[in-house]
């Protein structure tokens, strides 16, 4: 199995797919941004292969970005972006920098791998669960 870059999105909500056989499906459904390149790491150079992508605007103005961002979104003509991640990936799927993909870079009928981060709740579970 090969590895492939991946993309940067933001859940929307829930729902439900309905197939031929009307069989019911939950869904979540996930906005994706075009991401950009941002840069590219290499076995020769750095010990390992990766692309570094940017993605959801967010931040307005350069100068509050930190300097090292603000040097990449510089060297690629773009407004800053909220988020930078990095994917490893083999050799041979490598994109040049600044190239910007979306939903297409995936092949119809794959399987794909999903991380996020939740929101933290805090303690207020505990304090309902056990009522004080």
């Amino acid at each position: 199995m090969t590895k492939r870059s991946g993309l940067i999105g933001t859940k929307i909500g829930n729902s439900s797919y309905h197939n031929v056989a009307g069989k019911s499906l939950p869904v979540t459904i996930i906005k994706i941004d075009d991401c950009i390149v941002s840069n590219i790491k290499t076995k020769e150079k750095d010990g390992y292969t990766s692309v570094q992508l940017a993605s959801i605007n967010g931040k307005k103005e350069i100068k509050k970005v930190k300097k090292p961002q603000q040097k990449i979104f510089a060297n690629l003509k773009i407004n800053p972006k909220k988020i930078i991640k990095e994917f490893r990936i083999d050799p041979e799927n490598l994109l040049e920098i600044g190239t910007s993909i979306n939903v297409s870079h995936f092949k119809q009928n794959q399987f794909v791998d999903v991380t996020s981060t939740s929101i933290g709740k805090g303690f207020a579970g505990a304090m309902k669960r056990h009522n004080f």
